[in-house]
């Protein structure tokens, strides 16, 4: 047997055993009467990226005709500075594999960019340099509204919103009822077990439910 010493920059995981025990594959071979197993770790990077879902924004021109940014990519992952970045559609995300509910761990064959800044759309909207729209590299359009816009944000009970005129809202939250009146565009956050409703839209909160299915002998 010899030492062997990893390749710079890789690493192993350094998740928890039941974390990690879903990112192992196993392969069995067999050789004359043995049973050969082999156990396929994956190595990481040492730089972790952030991931954004890119969801167009309606932002009010006049009266209730909106402008937004045309969405070309579902995904995005940049790192800490936003100097690195990646972009990824619904498949190849899920081609990779969740040790657990808030992190993605795939395999490295989406390219990398640098940021150069007004390059490219998506990499500028996010960037933190940014302070307003950058028109000549996205492709921007027009849409006009007649009712209330809702963008769900995941895993949570909030909304952000975009409303052509003053809309009232009424939230449920058992016995009690009361109303809300929803202007322009802000983020709107329900109480759980909350069911909310207006004349074109009802919303209900997102309840979770765990157990405890250990036994004692």
């Amino acid at each position: 047997m010899r030492e062997e010493s990893l390749t710079d920059g890789l690493d192993f995981q350094s998740f928890p055993s039941l974390e990690l025990s879903r990112l192992i594959s196993t392969t069995i071979l067999s050789k004359n009467i043995y049973l050969l197993y082999v156990l396929q770790i994956p190595l990481l990077q040492h730089i972790v990226y952030q991931l954004y879902k890119l969801q167009p924004f309606p932002i009010r021109q006049k009266d209730n005709v909106f402008l937004f940014v045309v969405q070309k990519i579902y995904f995005i992952f940049v790192d800490a500075m936003r100097n690195k970045y990646g972009k990824m559609n619904y498949q190849e995300l899920e081609a990779c594999i969740m040790p657990n509910e808030f992190n993605y761990v795939c395999q490295e064959t989406l390219p990398i960019f640098t940021y150069i800044p007004k390059e490219d759309c998506e990499a500028t909207l996010i960037h933190h340099s940014i302070s307003s729209l950058p028109k000549n590299v996205c492709e921007q359009k027009l849409l006009k509204l007649e009712y209330t816009y809702w963008i769900p944000l995941y895993m949570s009970k909030e909304w952000l919103y975009v409303t052509p005129k003053t809309e009232v809202f009424t939230v449920l939250c058992g016995y009690a009822k009361f109303q809300l009146t929803l202007q322009g565009s802000r983020r709107l956050h329900l109480p759980p077990r909350c069911i909310s409703y207006s004349t074109h839209c009802t919303l209900y909160t997102l309840t979770t439910l765990v157990r405890n299915k250990s036994y004692r002998t």
